[in-house]
């Protein structure tokens, strides 16, 4: 069952799942998170002043 929905997602979102993961790809996945939370964070404040 748990298969069977993770292949509709994957097939829905065109998610594709790498066993093959590197430390270079983990820090690069970080710093894009932290920017893009950085940013979501910022905009939300400029838009919710009051």
């Amino acid at each position: 069952m748990i298969e069977t929905v993770n292949d509709e997602l994957k097939n829905i979102c065109q998610i594709e799942h790498s066993k093959h993961r590197s430390f270079g790809d983990f820090l690069s996945n970080i710093v894009a998170w932290s920017i893009t939370h950085s940013f979501l964070q910022v905009t939300f404040l400029l838009y919710n002043q009051t």
